[in-house]
């Protein structure tokens, strides 16, 4: 079970790097939106642990040599969009679902990983261990949500570039590291 903490910790830090942007470019988002996008990106996470020991032997070197590229596209895309977004910061106040799936599968392609690479654990300690992952990264997601919103709210002028910048930091990050 600490196993499984300590590893939902660590996959759940681009997802609170992610909703931490998010807040910060939608402070004003509703609180059922702000859930479901929690909820979307611990699905996605958990998903994508669990995925792991099905897939393990088959895909393992394909989608162990793109998974950087993968996540930076998506997130540099995602930080270029919200820059530009700017003029519109007051207009827009919704995350589409399909934004909250693509920073879902940006963020959770090392969760594939981390699932291909203990794929041999006990089938229950396994589907426990993505529980306990996506429920860290739901309560991760909510908690950078509402730092970012407390950002975005005070530099409202220039959230989205702030929020832009981070995820092309992010992006940046996974690639090089």
């Amino acid at each position: 079970m600490l196993t499984a903490l300590v590893l939902g910790i660590i996959l759940s830090l681009d997802s609170l790097s992610v909703s931490l942007a998010s807040g910060i470019a939608y402070p004003f988002l509703s609180v059922g939106r702000k859930f479901m996008f929690s909820t979307v990106l611990a699905f996605v996470q958990f998903c994508f642990f669990l995925s792991g020991q099905a897939i393990a032997k088959f895909t393992f070197y394909f989608i162990n040599g793109i998974n950087s590229w993968l996540a930076f596209f998506l997130l540099g895309f995602l930080g270029v969009k919200m820059i530009l977004e700017n003029e519109q910061a007051n207009v827009i106040q919704d995350i589409k679902l399909i934004r909250m799936f693509l920073f879902g599968i940006a963020t959770s392609v090392d969760a594939l990983i981390v699932g291909f690479g203990i794929s041999g654990m006990n089938k229950d300690n396994y589907f426990l261990s993505a529980v306990v992952i996506g429920a860290v990264t739901f309560v991760f997601s909510n908690m950078g949500f509402n730092i970012g919103k407390a950002i975005g709210l005070k530099w409202m002028n220039i959230a989205r570039y702030i929020s832009g910048a981070i995820l092309l930091l992010l992006a940046i990050k996974i690639l090089l590291f």
